[in-house]
């Protein structure tokens, strides 16, 4: 009797069958992979920054080797916005690539996007546009904790950056009240 994978591997599992080697596996014939389905919720529209203004860059990785991405959340943005009209709004950030989040049925935009940076610096930069005027609506530029989900590490991730973030800025805000006051 010729046992499935699954019944194998359970067998396996508990210790009654030893793993098979490698060459005693029957070769599986070649099978072209079909292209992954997006979500019937969501479609992206990926838009890679423009090939003149490409830069070379070396992606940076944490201590446990996973590379380090620098992604905003922009929200708050008009149902009407395009890739372009965002990547030409936060051109002073350099974003390498803008992820405009459409609705799938009509490919109207949902008002919210991704933007990523090479550097943490652009990063920056970026994150200077919060509250400020695209079209008739004020968006909102936010730090990403990356991926979705609702785990509690990951909320507290996103929470303690929000909470520095708010901090810096309120020291920014504050750097320029003085000013303000100095020069009156």
């Amino acid at each position: 009797m010729q046992l499935t994978k699954k019944q194998r591997k359970a067998l396996q599992f508990r210790g009654k069958l030893e793993k098979p080697e490698k060459d005693d596996r029957p070769e599986k014939p070649a099978v072209e992979k079909k292209p992954s389905k997006k979500s019937k919720k969501d479609t992206t529209t990926d838009s890679p920054a423009p090939p003149a203004e490409k830069k070379k860059f070396v992606r940076k990785t944490n201590n446990a080797g996973n590379a380090v991405r620098f992604i905003v959340f922009v929200g708050n943005l008009p149902f009407k916005s395009t890739v372009e009209e965002v990547r030409e709004f936060m051109k002073a950030a350099n974003p390498t690539s803008v992820r405009l989040m459409t609705d799938k049925d009509t490919g109207k935009s949902r008002g919210f996007a991704f933007a990523e940076f090479g550097t943490a610096i652009d990063l920056k930069h970026a994150l200077n546009f919060h509250h400020q005027w695209l079209g008739k609506k004020k968006i909102n530029v936010e730090l990403t904790a990356g991926g979705g989900g609702n785990s509690t590490t990951r909320k507290d991730k996103l929470d303690k950056r929000r909470k520095d973030l708010d901090k810096e800025r309120e020291k920014e805000r504050k750097t320029k009240r003085r000013k303000v006051d100095e020069e009156a």
